[in-house]
């Protein structure tokens, strides 16, 4: 009762964060389910359509587009004459413009300061420069014959970028989109200027020459980034600005579009902050191509620009301050307007400050009124943060008379200056223009702050699993618990009625109608998830608290129907991961909806848990459990499964409790947990697959109904199969060895999924059962152009599995090349689920903060130390909590049964460590050596789990009940282990059937070696070292002597191992003293020691004597009373369960009978 009293403190962060969100939209009278913000402002604004590109050209922006190919004439050795022609062409425009009118206009620039374009209007000059730009472009694809990507990749990627550019300068809103979009302009102009030619200049007979080096210049090209960051520029002005204005312009703009364009722009900033970091580091003095690259060693070009306050540093400071404004809350949308907005303070402090003469006394005092009157409201927009739509809109609207009173001064000052009264500014100032499109554009909540409004909607939702949990309650119950569990109180609070209908219940007090919330939860497979919003936090906590009751009725009514033997343990844990853990962890925040918005695997393991039959009448669960457990370990599976997402869990609230960003260490912990819990499931996942492919295993499961449906519908290949657990499964395993963030692999597991999907439909199709699986096709496809773009899907996959990534570079690669392709797919109908597409573009939106937190230096793009690898691994979950430390307080000695146990558990997994498994090519005699030493290390750790489970059977501190938990998992995991040994010996010869055949052929072959080694002695040795050498031979031989016997000696070995036997053996006493009175026999030889250690005397006299084999018998008998117990217990329970169950059958009947409803 206490955890239902204290649940509200749960999670204080994550309540906290709850009801903030919820009181925000019933203090503030905000609906949070409309995520649009409006005022009249907003309402009433008109977008100003500043240049009409049919009528106007804006001469500047041409300029710029003839200077991109004139520089880099020499790149185009075969054309270069055409492309100086072009440039000639364009001067002789420039001398037609000096004879025309033209206005002046102010555009916005990164430097936030202000570029001069001359706009004209004059018929001749707008036809003259049509006309060329025509020309251009003809040219360019003259060009583009020429130098075709595959022959000339790095003249290809040039050639594209101008190409690209022109084809901007069409559109006819370019004008504004450059001004809204003010980092691409001077990027376009500067790069292409300064862009690193192919003249190197180098020292010939002691004097410098310039020569042009092409291949040199393509490996210089290749190796410094001066073209990646412009294409990275293009790339995102026309790819995420341009669609993202047209559609704001257009009033089309919705929130997801928001969000994505945010997150967009937050990774555009981070790549560009890389790129202009490492521009910047360039040194002559250390760097031989840009010591000798004719453009790099110009001051002006290098120095001032690529490295300097003119561009590189200007560029790298305005990135950092851009990452710092979104960090603290600013939309990306509003950046541009931002920039420049500090660039008024700029140059209001350089008026204010001026001692010259170039501003009269009343701008100067016009300046420092402004100064100390914009000071408070421009602290509050650069310095805090803002927290919502209102909060912006009042920042905002704070500076507004400032940005006015600037604008009147600085135009002002233009005319005095210029003596232009026709002087034609946009909105007077371009500032005044950038603050009417912020102030007057609508705003989304999703944009607006670190806005985890959806992340606490979703933590909130509980629809599906409260439905789910229902069902799965009323399925295990026993009849006669099933009417009372329905008619009870928990159960009215708890079921959801139909919430279109009037039906009147708790979560109608809880949460808003659906209709009321316009946003959705994708997930992997399957259709949209409503998210719910609360309307009343006293009943969400109710429903919360129901959450907690529920679970523990369930583990009270498991502990009724199941017995405490280690298969009822099994039991248990499995009933806790189908239900009350995921119950509690519902109640924490973190139920599978909450987390398969941050990683695929909340929806992994559903697939194979809840198609399970969970049923307990006629022993069903148990008899399965017994039977199947080590051969299909399903159970197994479902329960690592759900101690994954509890450590997911974990992670998250840990991870949101520290503000966003773990520390290194405490990421590496769960770096290595989620990678352990990994590779300890895939080969349980595996061999689960294997099995219902297997017709003979598939219908043996069927028989004893072990999955509720076709005992393939959890297949990858089946229609509702595990295809997100296998997918991501493996996804994580790669990731983390190959040094992906946990915060990045959900977009490569959903990638795989992707690929997969379209496997399954294109040779499987739509099927839940074998027989479609069996009957499947070649792959095929709906035409040659998705044949090619799925082998892409591959190709980029296997390099993401198979390469580990090295630089941030290669993290972005990666990322934009599977965003790319999966944008691809979705445009052209290649994928063939939607859902999973969607919920790949939905997990893009978190990579918002993730960009911010590398931005600013919190998070680091990827792990240089990788986690811990090797078979070994897939114990370490287990030796967790094997040796969980002890809590009771009193008693801080290691016992020696746990001693032991530890010791064989740990040299198991060193064992693991060091002999990696033969592969599928290894022969006979190289498997039976690795399962001999294998086997050997599994006996010892069953035999001393047993003694410990034994001694410390029903342990009541927690950390006894861990270590007694690691116990009894240690021993599944060596009896599955066994399983697979025995199976891939099977594929090599059909002498086992039997792990004991196994076993006991390689302790025969041991004794037939020894035997031989013995005989082959010329004499009896006499040094030290030939003593001991006989004495384990002699070892070797009592093995298998014991091993063979028809006795308990057989048994012992078996439950020990030929390992752990041998050692027994040499330590004991009768058998040292039998050793030391052969070697003190004067008349011994070899073959009269063989003959004594082959005789029945020895084997009598050692069972007779020594104390273990009595201390085993005595043991043996212990244990087979102790099953005894359990099953006559559990036979007992059984029949008085039974009888209330009839008994309320009958009472069922009866009532029918007498026309009464139950």
């Amino acid at each position: 009762m206490r955890e239902i009293e204290n649940i509200n403190n749960i999670d204080n962060n994550i309540e906290n964060n709850i009801e903030n969100s919820i009181d925000n939209s019933i203090d503030n009278n905000i609906d949070v389910g409309q995520y649009e913000y409006q005022n009249a402002a907003v309402n009433n604004y008109q977008h100003k359509k500043l240049v009409d590109m049919n009528t106007t050209v804006p001469f500047k922006l041409y300029e710029n587009m003839s200077k991109s190919l004139f520089a880099l004439d020499q790149v185009f050795p075969d054309s270069s004459d055409d492309i100086i022609m072009m440039g000639g062409e364009f001067n002789q425009n420039m001398t037609l413009t000096s004879r025309k009118r033209s206005t002046t206009v102010y555009q916005p620039n990164i430097n936030q300061l202000n570029d001069i374009v001359y706009l004209f209007t004059d018929p001749e000059i707008v036809k003259t420069m049509k006309d060329y730009h025509k020309r251009y472009d003809e040219h360019l694809d003259k060009l583009a014959e020429k130098y075709p990507p595959e022959t000339h990749p790095l003249e290809a990627r040039i050639l594209k970028v101008a190409k690209n550019n022109s084809e901007i300068m069409k559109d006819p809103d370019v004008y504004e989109l450059t001004s809204g979009f003010s980092e691409y302009t001077i990027t376009y102009k500067t790069s292409v200027m300064d862009m690193p030619s192919p003249a190197f200049v180098i020292m010939e007979n002691g004097k410098k020459k310039t020569v042009i080096d092409m291949p040199r210049y393509k490996r210089f090209m290749e190796n410094h980034v001066f073209l990646d960051q412009l294409e990275d520029k293009q790339n995102f002005f026309i790819n995420e600005y341009i669609p993202y204005a047209k559609k704001m312009k257009a009033g089309t703009l919705t929130s997801e579009d928001a969000e994505r364009y945010n997150v967009a722009y937050a990774n555009h900033m981070v790549k560009q902050k890389r790129y202009f970091e490492e521009i910047i580091s360039y040194n002559p003095k250390n760097d031989p191509d840009i010591a000798e690259n004719k453009v790099c060693r110009d001051n002006g070009q290098f120095v001032q620009n690529w490295t300097g306050p003119r561009f590189g540093k200007m560029v790298l400071e305005t990135v950092n301050q851009n990452i710092r404004l979104m960090d603290n809350g600013w939309p990306a949308a509003d950046i541009t307007f931002l920039n420049q907005l500090q660039g008024m303070k700029k140059k209001v402090d350089a008026i204010a400050s001026e001692k010259g003469k170039a501003y009269t006394e009343a701008e100067k005092k016009a300046a420092k009124d402004l100064k100390k009157k914009m000071k408070s409201a421009y602290e509050s927009i650069m310095n805090e943060k803002v927290t919502s739509p209102e909060d912006r809109m009042s920042k905002l609207e704070n500076i507004g008379e400032s940005v006015k009173d600037y604008s009147k001064l600085i135009t002002g000052y233009r005319v005095r200056k210029n003596n232009k009264k026709n002087l034609i500014t946009i909105g007077e100032e371009s500032l005044n223009w950038l603050y009417d499109e912020a102030k007057g554009r609508k705003v989304f909540r999703a944009e607006v702050g670190k806005n985890k409004d959806f992340d606490n909607h979703i933590k909130n939702s509980t629809y599906e699993e409260t439905n789910r949990f229902d069902m799965q309650v009323q399925g295990f119950l026993r009849e006669a618990d099933k009417e009372a569990y329905t008619n009870s109180q928990l159960h009215s609070d708890i079921i959801e009625y139909d919430r279109e209908e009037d039906n009147h219940d708790l979560y109608d007090e809880a949460f808003k109608k659906p209709d009321e919330s316009d946003r959705e939860l994708n997930i992997p497979l399957g259709n949209a998830v409503q998210v719910q919003i609360v309307r009343d936090k006293k009943a969400y906590n109710k429903i919360k608290n129901k959450y907690i009751e529920l679970a523990d009725f369930t583990d009270n009514k498991t502990d009724k129907y199941v017995e405490n033997d280690n298969i009822g343990m099994e039991m248990k844990e499995f009933v806790k991961a189908r239900i009350s853990s995921r119950l509690r962890r519902a109640a924490k925040g973190q139920s599978n909806l909450a987390l398969v918005n941050k990683t695929p695997l909340g929806h992994g393991i559903r697939a194979v848990t809840d198609a399970i039959l969970l049923k307990f009448e006629d022993d069903h669960l148990r008899n399965n459990m017994k039977k199947w457990q080590s051969k299909f370990p399903v159970y197994r599976l479902s329960i690592e499964g759900e101690k994954q997402l509890q450590t997911f869990a974990d992670y998250y609230d840990e991870k949101e409790k520290a503000g966003g960003v773990l520390n290194p260490e405490r990421e590496q912990f769960y770096r290595q947990k989620i990678y352990d819990q990994t590779v300890s499931m895939i080969p349980m996942m595996n061999k689960v697959f294997a099995s219902v492919e297997n017709k003979k295993i598939h219908d043996q499961l069927q028989q004893d109904e072990v999955i509720m449906d076709d005992q393939f519908c959890i297949h990858p290949a089946a229609q509702r199969g595990a295809k997100t657990l296998y997918s991501s499964l493996n996804a994580y395993k790669t990731g983390l060895e190959n040094g992906w963030s946990m915060d990045d692999i959900p977009y490569i597991a959903v990638f795989n999924m992707l690929i997969k999907e379209k496997d399954v439909q294109t040779t499987v199709g739509y099927t839940t059962e074998l027989e479609g699986y069996e009957n499947r096709e070649p792959l095929q496809y709906g035409s040659d152009a998705e044949k090619e773009f799925f082998e892409r899907m591959r190709a980029l996959s296997n390099e993401i599995k198979e390469k580990p990534i090295k630089s941030a570079k290669d993290r972005d690669k990666f990322i934009d090349k599977m965003n790319s392709l999966v944008e691809e797919g979705i445009n052209n109908h290649y994928h063939s689920t939607d859902s999973i597409a969607r919920y790949y573009q939905q997990l893009k939106l978190r990579q918002f903060d993730r960009s911010l937190n590398i931005g600013m230096g919190r998070e680091v793009p990827f792990y240089e130390n990788p986690v811990l690898v090797g078979d070994d691994r897939r114990l370490a979950p287990i030796m967790s909590d094997l040796t969980a430390a002890r809590t009771d307080k009193w008693w801080s000695k290691e016992s020696t049964v746990h001693e032991n146990l530890r010791k064989a558990a740990e040299g198991l997994q060193k064992f693991m460590k060091e002999n990696p498994a033969p592969g599928a090519d290894a022969d006979k005699k190289t498997l039976m050596e690795y399962s001999t030493q294998y086997l050997a290390k599994l006996d010892a750790v069953q035999h001393f789990s047993k003694l410990y489970q034994e001694a410390r059977e029903g342990a009541s501190t927690e950390g006894g009940k861990d270590r007694l938990r690691g116990a009894r998992d240690i021993y599944s995991f060596a009896e599955r282990e066994k399983v697979e040994l025995l199976e891939r010996m099977k594929t090599k010869t059909k002498e086992f059937e039997t792990i004991n055949d196994l076993r006991k052929a390689a302790i025969t072959e041991k004794m037939i070696s020894a035997i031989q080694k013995l005989a082959n002695m010329n004499a009896m040795p006499l040094t030290d070292g030939g003593k001991r050498k006989m004495a384990d031979w002699a070892a070797d031989i009592m093995t298998g002597r014991f091993a063979l016997s028809k006795t308990s000696g057989s048994q012992a070995v078996n439950d020990m191992g030929t390992e752990l036997m041998k050692s027994s053996i040499k330590n004991n006493s009768d058998f040292k003293k039998i050793i030391k009175s052969y070697l003190n026999d004067k008349t011994m030889t070899p073959a009269k020691l063989v003959e004594e250690l082959t005789g029945d005397g020895i084997l009598r006299h050692l069972k007779e004597s020594a104390s273990n084999f009595k201390k085993f018998e005595g043991k043996l008998k212990e244990r087979q009373d102790k099953l005894k117990e359990f099953e006559t217990k559990h036979l007992r329970n059984k029949a008085k369960l039974d009888e209330a169950d009839n008994k309320k059958i009958a009472e069922k009947a009866n009532k029918k009978a007498a026309g009464k409803h139950p």
